[in-house]
């Protein structure tokens, strides 16, 4: 189980994974959730499901910060099988 915040405008880079999929369940604070092809907002409190392999992203879209608890499941549960898509951050193995 991870747990994180999102800043007042800010987004997590775009990744995905090989061997898991994570469920986040977002508590006060909008979050501006994409998911392959599909952008939706992530009101208070609900859950969305990130399948193995499917690019995703999580902003905050306004000024409060969104805390999401992202559950993890799979055969490998390490940080290592991450593929950062797009990096705002510049860090160090991100394919574009």
């Amino acid at each position: 189980m991870l747990s994180r915040s999102i800043g007042p405008f800010c987004a997590s880079s775009a990744t995905s994974t090989g061997d898991k999929e994570s469920c986040a369940l977002r508590r006060p604070g909008p979050a501006r959730i994409t998911r392959g092809d599909e952008v939706f907002l992530l009101e208070e409190s609900p859950t969305t499901y990130i399948p193995i392999g499917v690019r995703h992203r999580i902003e905050n879209p306004g000024k409060i910060a969104p805390h999401l608890i992202e559950i993890q499941s799979g055969s490998y549960l390490g940080e290592d099988d991450i593929v950062r898509l797009k990096d705002q951050y510049a860090r160090e193995g991100t394919t574009s």
